[in-house]
């Protein structure tokens, strides 16, 4: 089993590959409220931001998925302000990962 992954080091890389999925993944756990869930999306949220080169927008991401789960925004009027940064970090993912 050499080739195996842990679930942690899956989905970082799933953030980093999709910062879409990232986004409502965050808004999810966030609306959902749980401190524990909160913590480990924030502990794979944290190493994908440092894994990459963009780390403003990462910090653009979770602040509006925090506003979205906290005030209730439409999500499409959201996904339409991070439609740049979300373009920003995919050029800035390196290939492979």
């Amino acid at each position: 089993m050499t080739n195996c992954i842990t679930h942690d080091e899956a989905t970082i890389r799933s953030f980093i590959r999709d910062p879409e999925y990232a986004y409502y993944y965050l808004q999810a756990v966030i609306t959902d409220g749980d401190p524990d869930e909160i913590a480990e999306a924030q502990a794979w949220y944290d190493e994908a931001k440092v894994r990459t080169q963009e780390a403003r927008y990462w910090d653009s991401l979770l602040g509006h998925a925090q506003k979205t789960a906290q005030n209730g925004y439409n999500v499409e009027a959201v996904l339409h302000a991070l439609n740049e940064a979300i373009g920003i970090i995919k050029a800035a993912v390196p290939a492979g990962v």
